[in-house]
């Protein structure tokens, strides 16, 4: 039985969402004296740049654009990325997966040429056998179509196919694809929130070739 296992990038692969959030809270404490919360975070996590722009200008009131917000995270980009490093447990569990011969995809809103510099700065490129960035799809993340997308790319049907993904709306959306799911818990993101996930982590180490195995052949 041939199965496939599609990870989320961010906050999966490397600790990226939490670095960010630390200097948005920052930035609107010292520019606008607003203080972020858990909340913000749960708001903006996994989101695109419309909806995350949407939440700072309905919930906090502060009339910024999408041009002004990409240029601050643009503004952060080089500093974000020095601090930024594999979550643990990651590495292990892909060549678990390689050498089992389980074909690995990724799908993230991601831009295709940072996208591959930062699997090539980590050295893990060569692990996936399927890559689908933010450029191959119509519609970004949370919707489904990046997960479907690399399911079609790697040959397997999404009903094979495994979603690991540290976004609970990222998780229905993939459940909804007929696709099973693994809630990876996170600074943002606890367990309850993972209502809709086959399998809630709080660790990658958790997770492994025979255990994902396994939940393929359970049912909810």
């Amino acid at each position: 039985m041939q199965y496939a296992v599609l990870f989320d990038f961010d906050g999966v692969i490397i600790n990226s969402p939490e670095i960010l959030f630390n200097f948005r809270q920052t930035h609107f404490k010292e520019k606008h004296n607003i203080s972020l919360t858990r909340k913000d975070a749960r708001a903006l996590l996994g989101r695109t740049y419309e909806h995350q722009v949407k939440h700072f200008c309905t919930q906090h009131n502060i009339p910024i654009t999408i041009d002004e917000y990409v240029s601050l995270r643009n503004k952060w980009l080089s500093e974000v990325e020095a601090q930024t490093k594999l979550l643990e447990g990651i590495t292990q569990l892909l060549v678990s997966l390689k050498k089992a011969n389980i074909p690995i995809g990724l799908a993230t809103n991601h831009v295709k040429n940072r996208l591959i510099k930062e699997l090539e700065r980590f050295g893990i490129l060569q692990y996936f056998d399927a890559i689908t960035p933010k450029e191959d799809v119509t519609h970004n993340k949370p919707h489904p179509e990046s997960f479907i997308i690399t399911a079609k790319k790697l040959g397997i049907s999404p009903e094979m196919c495994i979603v690991v993904d540290d976004s609970p709306d990222c998780v229905t959306e993939a459940k909804n694809a007929r696709m099973k799911t693994v809630g990876l818990c996170s600074f943002a993101f606890s367990s309850e929130d993972f209502k809709d996930a086959d399998l809630i982590v709080h660790s990658l180490k958790e997770l492994s070739a025979v255990t994902l195995l396994k939940l393929l052949k359970e049912e909810k």
